[in-house]
């Protein structure tokens, strides 16, 4: 188990948190930003919680990603300013219970949301228009 707290996780590097094998996190009020390859990369993984945090400013590949990792819970949170010339925003491939809920995102740019693959769902979402491509939720 992990907790991060009121804490910023500041990119100039890869990513602000990459986990294999982690079993229950705590991401509260706290933010990631200024990544350079992309937000997150969770594998294998199970029982994260990210609420009323930051995620603002990175950019490039997979921003976030969730492979083979299950209940998933991301409530409240911002998303401001990333950009992906490459893939969806959400890539979660063989991953299951992944729900955004009631969260923002203004001025990302990536060529879709999530991908056909990815089991996530968006519910009460503020999602700016022109974000992502053709089809993403909320456009």
């Amino acid at each position: 188990d992990m907790t991060f707290q009121n804490t910023r996780l500041y990119g100039c590097g890869t990513y602000g948190i990459v986990a294999d094998g982690l079993f229950g996190l705590d991401f509260l009020e706290s933010t990631i930003d200024g990544c350079s390859y992309g937000i997150m990369q969770f594998h294998n993984s199970q029982d994260l919680l990210f609420a009323d945090s930051v995620f603002k400013d990175n950019e490039m590949y997979d921003l976030i990603t969730f492979g083979s990792t299950q209940n998933v819970a991301i409530n409240r949170c911002v998303f401001e300013n990333n950009t992906s010339d490459q893939d969806a925003l959400f890539i979660a491939p063989a991953s299951r219970n992944i729900i955004v809920r009631e969260s923002v995102f203004i001025g990302n740019s990536a060529p879709s949301l999530t991908t056909e693959l990815s089991n996530v769902q968006f519910i009460d979402n503020n999602i700016e228009e022109g974000q992502f491509g053709v089809g993403a939720p909320g456009e």
